[in-house]
């Protein structure tokens, strides 16, 4: 299967979509094909990092960028994709200069929590991204798909970590960072519990470290 990672922490600023972007680009250099994908708002940070925000926001402009990201949580995505065919996922993924391939963030993200809260049943409200993975993307070329989430924890970064299971959590050097990768942990152990979903921390990776400090030292960040 391609590997599945997600990006997060309950917190913005953290630098979750600068290291989903050099993962991405560092896994191509070690001869893998990357897909990144953006659920971390209309903002379209990706998009900006790979120089490619100009071309999608023309689309979005131009009332031209349809399907999106958004559309695949939608009800009727099975139907789309038949009625697209081989354009389904195609029409989705920009190709970048850096051999990443990416689908961007769409303002429709901006009402996918509240539309996914109207799905009773917890199980089909949290997976609509991993049927759009299993079903539409599995079978492309792609070794390893980043998923860039939001930093908090809602009804979208649910569908991430459902779809994704393997977390990857950037954090700054420091005892608050330390108490929020361990809540982290907690919240993940949670959802094992309550949906029998094998999601876990995979790594922690040190973030805007200053070499300054003792926090620096490789001694420091083990520990």
């Amino acid at each position: 299967m391609t590997a599945r990672i997600a990006s997060f922490l309950d917190k913005g600023g953290t630098g979750k979509t600068t290291s989903i972007a050099h993962l991405g680009v560092a896994l191509t250099q070690h001869g893998h094909d990357v897909l990144l994908i953006d659920l971390a708002g209309k903002q379209g940070d990706l998009a900006k990092a790979f120089g490619v925000w100009g071309d999608v926001q023309d689309a979005i402009d131009a009332d031209e960028a349809w399907p999106n990201i958004s559309t695949v949580f939608d009800d009727a995505w099975s139907t789309i994709a038949e009625k697209l065919g081989d354009d389904a996922v195609h029409d989705l993924v920009y190709e970048t200069g850096e051999d990443v391939d990416l689908i961007p963030a769409h303002p429709g993200l901006d009402t996918l929590d509240a539309e996914l809260g109207n799905i009773d049943d917890a199980s089909e409200r949290y997976s609509r991204l991993e049927a759009f993975l299993d079903d539409y993307v599995e079978d492309l070329t792609y070794d390893v798909v980043l998923i860039d989430l939001p930093g908090m924890s809602n009804n979208v970064t649910y569908n991430g970590l459902w779809a994704a299971r393997h977390v990857l959590a950037p954090v700054e050097m420091g005892p608050f960072e330390a108490e929020q990768a361990g809540a982290l942990r907690e919240d993940l152990e949670k959802i094992r519990s309550n949906f029998g979903i094998d999601v876990e921390l995979v790594m922690v990776l040190p973030n805007k470290v200053d070499d300054r400090t003792k926090l620096s030292t490789s001694q420091s960040i083990a520990s």
